[in-house]
């Protein structure tokens, strides 16, 4: 049990011969299966507290298997849709958190329903309403999905009394007899606990229904199925990008449940190899190479990368921009940012030695959110192709809405914009460098039918406004969601697709401006589009398309395990996590030596490299000299500071050849 993640798997069944028969013929490695005995294992109605027992009876018996950083409890309905490496790259700057899938609700308790009054309880299969308690104020109940990735940490706290707070140990059956203690006994303990602080709101599981779409797409992989089939295909596509698990509501088709299984199976990444070469790996890896290198005053020649050795796409569980993190814009989780983790060969010609790197680069995000103004949040797409479904081009491109990629195809008719308004107040490390008038919506006004005219402007790569329109958003009838505080608060999504034939490639940008009722400023967004269907001019065109990601990671691992940290100046304001840098031996030159110290300030290095060591020493003992002159000093004291002096000296020579370089 060794290992990053750990996974707890809620399974029906009832005779457990059955259950290890159908585990040797899975292919799965059964020496990293584990099954309670069967004095702990018992049935699980719905919505009873027998679900949660379960998860707590597993939780238990991992913390006693071998170490781990994340437990993430599954049901038989979870079906995975990326692979373990996957979520593991995902989950590897957060160790020590916690991830529920949405925010939990919690209301004062006198606004809470008549249910939380009621003790529910199961019994041989069938939950009962039974009593009646008295509802309490020492603790908040919150609510949400039970589903989610623990902390090791947390996860001890969870199962142990001895470790909970008094207040929570004494409510264990007020919580135990809960409604639906599936959606309040694991979130209610996390958010009364101290790991409170410790804790993010990620999309790691995703549901879906299957229907019957109202298109039938061109894209390859859905030419042998029926519509039926083909809409549930394409909706998977979607949701495995941010996403690691999916759980339908009802049996889906075998071909969809195959489909599932394969993306889990590297299939993921043959989705991009006509929109992503193997050469533009090769060009992101090297770039960031050089970044590296220039920031740590490197020979630019000092690595070559000689092979690509893994390459995983994953969605950012926290928000790059604080702004993006709102509760309002969770409800949107599969609009996210996007994280390229990438482990190399690379080859150091100062050593002769070759050296796996490991490097974390962010994509170019393709939503913008604000701090000012209604518009909270700006997503933008050319991944739509053609949008009527009589049309045998309308899938020229995958016809998902949201990529992976900070890039779209060039010569698209149509982008999708997608703005999202909402009165809730943003957080406080929320700050943009958007000034002036921001676009305000009819939200806060009492008449809630007024409307707003937004100018878009499309702006090409050659400076020139190749297309414009205005917009009419209107709130007429509009349906709105509120969260359960006091102050309701409202969050409006208005899409439109902005059409502009034969987009060429290159940076465009769009500008967006609300004209009616009031002016405001120009809002900015930058898109890039790539020629992927012709190789023209190809080189160029790549070597413009890596700048769309940043180097936030380098670490290089040798034969001896020594680590050698870097991170970039953009620093991630959503994650506060103690950062490490380890002194790597044998990579840096005598040259260059005096970048191996990895914990010495600039004003150290300043002090020791101009000789303040030893001219320090040598005025405490001028200092000394002069204050006992008229003093006897025995001789041989006089000799002793002396010598003293000169191997100070000495000293200092050598530390400066050492750090200094000279």
């Amino acid at each position: 049990m060794n290992g990053f993640c750990a996974s707890l798997l809620d399974i029906f069944c009832r005779n457990l011969q059955e259950l290890n028969h159908l585990i040797s013929q899975s292919n799965f490695p059964s020496h990293n299966i584990y099954i309670l005995p069967e004095e702990r294992s018992f049935v699980t109605p719905f919505s009873s507290y027998e679900n949660v027992r379960a998860q707590l009876e597993g939780f238990s018996e991992l913390l006693c298997l071998g170490s781990w950083d994340f437990v993430i409890s599954l049901s038989e309905n979870d079906i995975p849709l990326r692979n373990i490496d996957d979520l593991a790259a995902a989950l590897s700057p957060y160790r020590g958190f916690s991830f529920l899938s949405l925010p939990p609700n919690s209301a004062k308790y006198e606004e809470e329903s008549a249910l939380n009054d009621i003790v529910f309880s199961a019994c041989d299969g069938f939950v009962y309403k039974v009593a009646h308690k008295k509802p309490t104020s020492k603790i908040r109940i919150f609510r949400t999905s039970g589903r989610g990735a623990f902390s090791r940490d947390f996860t001890a706290y969870l199962v142990n009394e001895t470790k909970r707070s008094e207040v929570l140990n004494d409510h264990q059956f007020y919580l135990q007899t809960d409604i639906l203690p599936d959606e309040s006994y694991i979130s209610t303990v996390l958010m009364n606990s101290p790991h409170r602080d410790s804790v993010y709101f990620a999309s790691i599981f995703g549901t879906m229904d299957i229907e019957v779409g109202n298109y039938l797409s061109e894209f390859y992989i859905c030419k042998n199925h029926s519509q039926l089939e083909c809409s549930g295909i394409e909706e998977l596509i979607s949701k495995s990008h941010s996403s690691f698990f999916v759980r339908f509501r009802s049996q889906p088709p075998p071909d969809i449940r195959a489909f599932t299984l394969s993306l889990a199976k590297d299939n993921y990444y043959g989705l991009f190899e006509k929109y992503f070469p193997p050469i533009l790996q090769r060009l992101i890896v090297e770039d960031a190479v050089k970044r590296f290198l220039a920031k740590e005053k490197l020979p630019s020649n000092n690595l070559h990368v000689e092979s690509i050795v893994k390459f995983h796409i994953t969605p950012s569980l926290v928000p790059r921009d604080p702004c993006c993190s709102s509760h309002s814009l969770t409800s949107y989780s599969e609009i996210t940012d996007f994280t390229y983790w990438i482990v190399a060969n690379l080859f150091n010609s100062t050593s002769g030695k070759y050296i796996e790197a490991r490097l974390m680069v962010p994509s170019l995000q393709n939503r913008f959110c604000f701090s000012d103004g209604d518009l909270r949040m700006a997503f933008i797409s050319p991944w739509i192709g053609h949008l009527e479904p009589s049309d045998r081009q309308f899938s020229r491109f995958t016809p998902e809405i949201i990529m992976p990629l900070p890039f779209g195809p060039a010569f698209t008719d149509d982008i999708l914009i997608n703005l999202f308004f909402s009165t809730e107040v943003v957080n406080s490390k929320c700050k943009t460098d958007h000034k002036g008038n921001p676009i305000l919506s009819p939200m806060n006004t009492k008449n809630f039918t007024d409307f707003i005219i937004v100018n878009l402007r499309l702006i090409s790569p050659n400076y020139e406004e190749k297309c414009a329109t205005n917009i009419l958003l209107n709130w007429k009838n509009e349906e709105t969601k509120t969260t359960s505080t006091q102050q309701k608060k409202r969050a409006i999504v208005k899409s439109f697709v902005m059409r502009c034939n034969n987009m060429e490639p290159g940076k465009w940008t769009l500008q967006i401006r609300e004209m009616e009722p009031v002016k405001s400023d120009v809002y900015h967004f930058p898109l890039y589009l790539f020629d992927i269907q012709t190789s023209g001019d190809l080189a160029s065109q790549l070597n413009e398309l890596v700048h769309l990601w940043d180097l936030k990671r380098f670490l290089l691992l040798n034969n001896e395990n020594s680590f050698k940290f870097f991170e970039s100046e953009t620093q991630d304001e959503n994650l506060d996590i103690p950062k490490k840098k380890i002194k790597l031996s044998d990579f840096h030159n005598s040259e260059n030596a005096k970048h191996q110290r990895s914990g010495n300030s600039d004003f150290h290095q300043w002090f020791i490299c101009t000789g303040g060591f030893a001219s320090t020493f040598s005025l405490c003992l001028l200092i000394v000299l002069v204050y006992y002159r008229k003093s006897r000093f025995h001789q041989n004291l006089i000799w002793v500071l002396l010598l003293s002096m000169i191997l100070i000296v000495l000293l200092q020579i050598a530390l400066y050849l050492t750090l200094c370089g000279q």
